[in-house]
Protein backbone atom coordinates (compact mmCIF):
# COMPACT_ATOMS: atom_id res chain seq x y z
CA UNK A 1 0.00 0.00 0.00
CA UNK A 2 1.18 3.37 -0.93
CA UNK A 3 2.71 5.21 2.24
CA UNK A 4 0.01 8.21 1.40
CA UNK A 5 -2.60 5.52 1.53
CA UNK A 6 -1.27 4.04 4.62
CA UNK A 7 -1.47 7.35 6.54
CA UNK A 8 -4.94 8.75 4.93
CA UNK A 9 -6.22 5.26 6.45
CA UNK A 10 -4.84 5.69 9.79
CA UNK A 11 -6.19 9.16 9.84
CA UNK A 12 -9.85 7.38 8.96
CA UNK A 13 -9.52 5.19 11.86
CA UNK A 14 -8.60 8.20 14.15
CA UNK A 15 -12.11 9.72 13.12
CA UNK A 16 -10.45 12.06 10.91
CA UNK A 17 -13.63 13.89 9.15
CA UNK A 18 -11.00 14.93 6.38
CA UNK A 19 -9.52 11.43 5.60
CA UNK A 20 -12.60 10.14 3.64
CA UNK A 21 -12.72 13.39 1.41
CA UNK A 22 -9.09 13.00 0.64
CA UNK A 23 -9.45 9.31 -0.22
CA UNK A 24 -11.57 9.84 -2.32
CA UNK A 25 -10.06 12.97 -3.76
CA UNK A 26 -6.98 10.72 -4.54
CA UNK A 27 -8.27 7.70 -6.06
CA UNK A 28 -10.94 9.64 -8.23
CA UNK A 29 -8.93 9.73 -11.46
CA UNK A 30 -7.82 6.08 -11.33
CA UNK A 31 -10.96 4.92 -11.09
CA UNK A 32 -12.62 7.15 -13.95
CA UNK A 33 -9.37 5.74 -15.97
CA UNK A 34 -10.17 2.44 -15.40
CA UNK A 35 -14.13 2.73 -15.94
CA UNK A 36 -12.85 4.86 -19.06
CA UNK A 37 -11.07 2.11 -20.36
CA UNK A 38 -14.35 -0.09 -20.37
CA UNK A 39 -16.47 1.98 -21.74
CA UNK A 40 -14.97 4.62 -23.85
CA UNK A 41 -17.53 6.55 -23.32
CA UNK A 42 -17.18 10.12 -21.24
CA UNK A 43 -20.50 10.75 -19.44
CA UNK A 44 -20.69 7.17 -18.81
CA UNK A 45 -17.36 6.87 -17.09
CA UNK A 46 -17.91 10.42 -14.79
CA UNK A 47 -21.16 8.88 -13.95
CA UNK A 48 -19.91 5.77 -12.90
CA UNK A 49 -16.64 7.28 -10.98
CA UNK A 50 -19.70 9.04 -8.70
CA UNK A 51 -21.16 6.15 -8.41
CA UNK A 52 -17.89 4.41 -7.23
CA UNK A 53 -16.62 7.01 -4.71
CA UNK A 54 -20.14 7.18 -3.60
CA UNK A 55 -20.15 3.02 -2.84
CA UNK A 56 -16.21 3.84 -1.58
CA UNK A 57 -17.68 6.84 1.15
CA UNK A 58 -19.81 4.49 2.60
CA UNK A 59 -17.53 1.38 2.78
CA UNK A 60 -14.28 3.05 4.02
CA UNK A 61 -15.43 1.64 7.52
CA UNK A 62 -15.20 -2.07 6.59
CA UNK A 63 -12.11 -1.76 4.62
CA UNK A 64 -9.51 -4.23 6.31
CA UNK A 65 -6.30 -3.68 4.40
CA UNK A 66 -6.57 -7.36 3.10
CA UNK A 67 -5.87 -5.86 -0.61
CA UNK A 68 -4.24 -2.28 -1.66
CA UNK A 69 -6.92 0.26 -1.61
CA UNK A 70 -6.44 1.34 -5.17
CA UNK A 71 -7.15 -2.68 -6.12
CA UNK A 72 -10.74 -2.24 -3.50
CA UNK A 73 -11.67 0.80 -5.10
CA UNK A 74 -11.32 -0.93 -8.65
CA UNK A 75 -13.18 -4.17 -7.40
CA UNK A 76 -15.79 -1.36 -5.97
CA UNK A 77 -15.63 0.15 -9.59
CA UNK A 78 -15.90 -3.31 -11.30
CA UNK A 79 -18.95 -3.70 -9.59
CA UNK A 80 -20.68 -0.68 -10.75
CA UNK A 81 -19.43 -1.52 -14.77
CA UNK A 82 -21.24 -4.80 -13.50
CA UNK A 83 -24.52 -3.61 -12.70
CA UNK A 84 -24.55 -0.67 -16.22
CA UNK A 85 -23.89 -3.58 -18.03
CA UNK A 86 -27.60 -5.25 -16.59
CA UNK A 87 -29.46 -2.03 -16.46
CA UNK A 88 -28.02 -1.59 -20.32
CA UNK A 89 -28.64 -5.51 -21.04
CA UNK A 90 -25.25 -5.47 -22.75
CA UNK A 91 -24.98 -8.94 -21.88
CA UNK A 92 -25.74 -11.81 -24.04
CA UNK A 93 -24.69 -15.37 -24.68
CA UNK A 94 -22.50 -16.97 -26.27
CA UNK A 95 -21.22 -20.25 -28.00
CA UNK A 96 -18.63 -22.12 -25.99
CA UNK A 97 -15.15 -21.53 -27.30
CA UNK A 98 -11.91 -23.85 -27.16
CA UNK A 99 -10.05 -22.07 -25.48
CA UNK A 100 -5.76 -22.16 -24.84
CA UNK A 101 -4.44 -21.89 -21.58
CA UNK A 102 -3.66 -18.72 -20.18
CA UNK A 103 -0.38 -18.51 -17.73
CA UNK A 104 0.38 -15.48 -17.91
CA UNK A 105 -2.38 -12.93 -19.76
CA UNK A 106 -0.68 -9.65 -19.77
CA UNK A 107 3.11 -10.19 -19.32
CA UNK A 108 3.67 -6.82 -21.58
CA UNK A 109 5.67 -4.84 -18.90
CA UNK A 110 8.58 -5.72 -20.49
CA UNK A 111 7.98 -3.56 -22.71
CA UNK A 112 6.76 -1.19 -20.53
CA UNK A 113 10.00 0.72 -19.64
CA UNK A 114 9.14 4.33 -19.39
CA UNK A 115 5.73 6.75 -19.73
CA UNK A 116 5.76 6.69 -23.41
CA UNK A 117 5.51 3.10 -23.59
CA UNK A 118 3.02 3.16 -20.98
CA UNK A 119 0.76 5.13 -23.16
CA UNK A 120 1.16 3.56 -26.27
CA UNK A 121 -0.16 0.16 -23.83
CA UNK A 122 -3.25 1.93 -22.87
CA UNK A 123 -3.91 3.24 -26.22
CA UNK A 124 -3.57 -0.20 -27.38
CA UNK A 125 -6.13 -1.83 -25.21
CA UNK A 126 -8.30 1.72 -25.83
CA UNK A 127 -8.27 0.34 -29.10
CA UNK A 128 -9.29 -3.14 -29.32
CA UNK A 129 -13.14 -3.96 -29.87
CA UNK A 130 -14.99 -3.77 -27.13
CA UNK A 131 -15.72 -7.55 -26.46
CA UNK A 132 -12.11 -7.96 -25.61
CA UNK A 133 -11.01 -4.90 -24.20
CA UNK A 134 -13.59 -5.63 -21.38
CA UNK A 135 -11.89 -8.55 -20.54
CA UNK A 136 -8.31 -7.09 -21.01
CA UNK A 137 -9.27 -4.10 -18.59
CA UNK A 138 -11.02 -6.07 -15.79
CA UNK A 139 -8.91 -9.12 -15.60
CA UNK A 140 -5.34 -6.73 -16.21
CA UNK A 141 -6.17 -3.59 -14.54
CA UNK A 142 -9.28 -4.44 -12.55
CA UNK A 143 -7.33 -7.84 -10.93
CA UNK A 144 -10.63 -9.30 -10.76
CA UNK A 145 -10.37 -13.43 -12.00
CA UNK A 146 -11.05 -14.82 -14.86
CA UNK A 147 -13.86 -16.27 -13.46
CA UNK A 148 -15.10 -13.35 -11.95
CA UNK A 149 -14.75 -11.53 -15.75
CA UNK A 150 -17.13 -14.66 -16.63
CA UNK A 151 -19.76 -13.87 -14.28
CA UNK A 152 -19.76 -10.07 -14.62
CA UNK A 153 -20.52 -10.58 -18.90
CA UNK A 154 -22.42 -13.69 -18.30
CA UNK A 155 -20.45 -15.33 -20.73
CA UNK A 156 -18.33 -18.85 -20.52
CA UNK A 157 -14.79 -18.79 -18.60
CA UNK A 158 -13.55 -20.47 -21.79
CA UNK A 159 -14.78 -17.68 -23.72
CA UNK A 160 -13.12 -15.09 -21.35
CA UNK A 161 -10.44 -17.13 -21.89
CA UNK A 162 -9.98 -17.47 -25.58
CA UNK A 163 -10.87 -13.57 -26.11
CA UNK A 164 -7.89 -12.73 -23.57
CA UNK A 165 -5.21 -14.77 -25.42
CA UNK A 166 -6.54 -13.23 -28.60
CA UNK A 167 -6.64 -9.74 -27.07
CA UNK A 168 -3.18 -10.30 -26.12
CA UNK A 169 -1.77 -11.24 -29.26
CA UNK A 170 -3.40 -8.34 -30.94
CA UNK A 171 -1.36 -6.05 -28.39
CA UNK A 172 1.78 -7.46 -28.67
CA UNK A 173 1.39 -7.38 -32.65
CA UNK A 174 0.41 -3.44 -32.80
CA UNK A 175 2.73 -2.63 -29.60
CA UNK A 176 5.75 -3.79 -31.82
CA UNK A 177 4.53 -1.56 -34.52
CA UNK A 178 3.74 1.51 -32.99
CA UNK A 179 7.03 1.00 -30.52
CA UNK A 180 8.67 1.20 -33.68
CA UNK A 181 7.50 3.95 -35.30
CA UNK A 182 7.72 5.33 -32.21
CA UNK A 183 11.28 5.12 -31.84
CA UNK A 184 11.57 6.02 -35.38
CA UNK A 185 9.33 9.13 -35.60
CA UNK A 186 9.67 10.57 -31.65
CA UNK A 187 5.83 10.44 -31.47
CA UNK A 188 2.92 8.31 -32.35
CA UNK A 189 -0.21 9.49 -34.24
CA UNK A 190 -2.10 7.42 -31.48
CA UNK A 191 -6.08 7.51 -32.47
CA UNK A 192 -7.12 7.08 -28.71
CA UNK A 193 -7.08 9.71 -26.23
CA UNK A 194 -4.27 9.60 -23.46
CA UNK A 195 -5.24 9.63 -20.16
CA UNK A 196 -3.75 13.06 -19.87
CA UNK A 197 -5.82 14.49 -22.47
CA UNK A 198 -9.23 13.62 -20.38
CA UNK A 199 -10.83 15.77 -17.91
CA UNK A 200 -10.51 14.97 -14.39
CA UNK A 201 -13.83 14.18 -13.14
CA UNK A 202 -15.30 16.14 -10.49
CA UNK A 203 -18.25 15.13 -8.33
CA UNK A 204 -21.50 17.15 -8.67
CA UNK A 205 -23.24 18.92 -6.14
CA UNK A 206 -25.46 16.60 -4.64
CA UNK A 207 -23.00 13.58 -4.73
CA UNK A 208 -20.58 15.68 -3.52
CA UNK A 209 -22.48 16.13 -0.08
CA UNK A 210 -22.66 12.92 0.65
CA UNK A 211 -19.08 13.29 1.82
CA UNK A 212 -19.90 16.07 3.98
CA UNK A 213 -20.43 14.22 7.69
CA UNK A 214 -22.93 16.15 9.59
CA UNK A 215 -21.79 18.53 11.76
CA UNK A 216 -18.51 18.79 9.60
Amino acid sequence: MLPDDHRLLERLRTGDRQAPVEIVDRHMRDAYDFLWMLTQDRETAADLTQETMVQVWRALGRFRGECRLSTWIRKIALNQYRQHLRRTQRRGAELECEAPDVASPFDLAQSVVDADSRRLVRNAVAALPTIYREVVVMHCYGEASLKDVAQALGIPLGTVKWRLSHAVQTLRARLAVALCEDQTRGTTDGRTRSAADRPTPTLDEPKRRLFVRPGS
